[in-house]
């Protein structure tokens, strides 16, 4: 059933975030979501290098905690696709220049409150420039073989790349 939303509330800074809201037919509540970059979709990068994966440390403000995840993040004016976003972003947060991206999937971070889809794309390392967006702290290889278990011992804990390698160790059996 298709909802109409109506935008209650929009960021006064240069970020494009937005809330709507919608009433749910024969109900007496309102239900809300969060809308970044006017739905554009984000996109998360699996970047293979030989048997390892690029993963970023990066503090998140929100948890006030520091996270080993995969580089993100959401689609800018230019990107047509989720594709063109990773690219852009894996170049923007750890320097690498990737080959052969491919999107292997969507998934919704929070299905219940943002409506934003988010790309899963695969992508081979090709090369590495010094320049970053100094958004993240640093960048760790991860052995392939050893991903699983970082997720079993709560050393990845981010929904997105946990989602995303799910995706991926799927695609690749």
């Amino acid at each position: 059933m298709k909802q109409n939303w109506k935008t209650v509330w929009k960021a006064a800074d240069h970020f494009p975030l937005s809330v709507e809201e919608t009433e749910i037919q024969d109900k007496t509540y309102k239900v809300h979501r969060v809308v970044l970059h006017q739905g554009k979709s984000g996109a998360v990068i699996i970047i293979r290098k030989n048997d390892s994966i690029a993963f970023v440390e990066q503090y998140r403000v929100a948890i006030d905690q520091k996270l080993l995840e995969l580089p993100r993040g959401i689609g800018e004016d230019d990107d047509l696709t989720s594709v063109d976003t990773a690219i852009r972003e894996a170049k923007e947060e750890t320097g690498i220049i990737v080959k052969n991206a491919v999107e292997i999937g969507t998934m919704y971070a929070d299905s219940g409150l943002l409506a934003n889809p988010i790309g899963i794309v695969m992508a081979e390392y090709e090369s590495q420039i010094q320049q970053t967006d100094g958004e993240v702290d640093h960048l760790e290889w991860i052995a392939i073989k050893d991903i699983n278990n970082y997720i079993k011992e709560n050393k990845i804990i981010d929904g997105i790349s946990i989602t995303a390698m799910y995706q991926y160790f799927l695609k690749e059996k």
